[in-house]
């Protein structure tokens, strides 16, 4: 009777390593295949048994580019302002500008202030949504091709500048310019970065086409990396080392 109980148990542990083997070779691959769900799953052999071991991964969190530059655009948007050249009160010119300084500095290409000497009459005004506010304009530099304009007892925001190690080959950026029809909107327009060098970085050739002179670049962080300049629809790029070396130089 002894001898029939050992043999059940000996028998019955065959059938379970076998039944486990089955499930561990046949059924579970099987299962992964069909449910994602199961992909963690991984197939050992060791000291000659199939060990099937499940692993919990840690969960990730995929952000999708396009949310984050949809945010970063909304953070750094009253930033990005117009400023008009106007002459015996109608628009000569215009340009989106971008806010360098939170007491009222802003910049445009120099395009904007192109000609005008201390006796012209043409007046300058940073155009925002249901005002006009007059504008000061501090300096114009043909080389670094930029203008500088103050307004007073105004606060604005300011974005962030990037940094020359914040920028790398093959990053996304945006760019969000100002433009004027019945109420002031914003164009945004998304590139990659395609050179960098020790004093300048390049875009996608197309990048810029479609936007205003005077646009700002930012990284998908909302941080500066340029200002764009566009004469007879052709862009350049005026990187964020120029333009704080110009603003230095206002202060001196």
């Amino acid at each position: 009777m002894r001898k029939i109980k050992v043999l059940a148990v000996i028998v019955s542990l065959f059938v379970l390593s076998m039944l486990g083997g089955f499930l561990g070779i046949i059924v579970l691959p099987s299962l992964v295949a069909r449910v994602p769900a199961l992909s963690s799953v991984e197939f050992l052999n060791i000291g000659g048994e199939r060990i099937t071991v499940i692993r919990q991964e840690p969960e990730q969190i995929i952000i999708d580019k396009a949310d984050a530059v949809a945010r970063s655009a909304e953070k750094v948007r009253s930033g990005i302002v117009i400023v008009e050249r106007q002459r015996l009160a109608q628009t000569v010119s215009a340009s989106s500008a971008l806010v360098v300084t939170s007491d009222g500095w802003i910049i445009t290409p120099y395009s904007l202030a192109q000609g005008i000497t201390s006796r012209s009459q043409d007046k300058f005004f940073i155009v925002l949504p249901g005002e006009q506010i007059s504008a000061e304009l501090v300096k114009v530099d043909s080389v670094s091709q930029l203008a500088l304009f103050s307004v007073k007892d105004r606060n604005f925001y300011t974005p962030e500048f990037a940094s020359k190690n914040e920028v790398s080959l093959g990053d996304n950026v945006f760019m969000l310019s100002a433009l004027e029809n019945e109420t002031i909107e914003s164009r945004i327009e998304l590139g990659y970065i395609s050179k960098v060098t020790a004093s300048d970085m390049g875009f996608n050739s197309s990048f810029g086409t479609e936007s205003f002179s005077g646009a700002a670049v930012f990284n998908t962080e909302g941080k500066v990396l340029a200002l764009s300049v566009k004469i007879n629809n052709i862009v350049s790029f005026i990187p964020i080392e120029k333009i704080n070396e110009f603003i230095a130089s206002a202060r001196e």
